[in-house]
């Protein structure tokens, strides 16, 4: 069976949080996957935290490079991404479930999708709580859980994705890149 989701996280400067991201990474149901981690050449402890993982866990690939920024990282994953499908994460993100890239990836192959996307909830470190709501005026946007877009509306969705849904929660065919 070949990768199913490459999942691209660029690390730069996060050890704070890094081993949450990977953990709950790691602990996929959905077992072919690989986990393309692009350290942007961090000075904090970030790459000991990196390579420990990658040591640990085959499914983790590492990538070493001057510090670049996030997009020659995520473009980077890209390139070298072998999965049918590719999610981006960033290292202070966490899956708060189990079976979330199992779900995506079901929902992707099901509906035969190039895009698929799920809820995100935001988390203020500053008050500890956690954002699910939209502002009232972007109401009119949210999406029902396990709802479909009309091509006709997807350039909308870019324009408003931070509030209907964020590229970290969208598993995106390998075939949307090559276009």
């Amino acid at each position: 069976m070949g990768i199913a989701v490459s999942v691209i996280i660029p690390v730069y400067n996060m050890e704070s949080y890094l081993e949450q991201c990977l953990n709950s990474v790691c602990s996929q149901t959905l077992e072919n996957i690989e986990i393309l981690c692009i350290n942007d050449g961090s000075t904090d402890g970030s790459g000991e935290i990196l390579e420990k993982y990658a040591k640990n866990d085959k499914r983790i690939v590492l990538f070493q490079q001057t510090n670049s920024g996030v997009a020659a990282s995520r473009n980077l994953g890209i390139k070298c991404a072998r999965g049918e499908c590719v999610i981006f994460m960033d290292p202070d993100d966490w899956y708060p479930e189990n079976d979330i890239l199992e779900v995506l990836y079901q929902k992707a192959t099901e509906h035969h999708a190039l895009v698929c996307g799920g809820e995100f909830s935001d988390y203020n470190h500053m008050t500890g709580e956690y954002g699910y709501e939209f502002p009232e005026r972007y109401y009119g946007y949210k999406f029902e859980k396990e709802g479909f877009i009309d091509y006709r509306d997807y350039q909308l969705i870019l324009v408003i994705r931070d509030f209907c849904f964020s590229e970290k929660c969208l598993l995106i065919t390998k075939y949307f890149f090559r276009r």
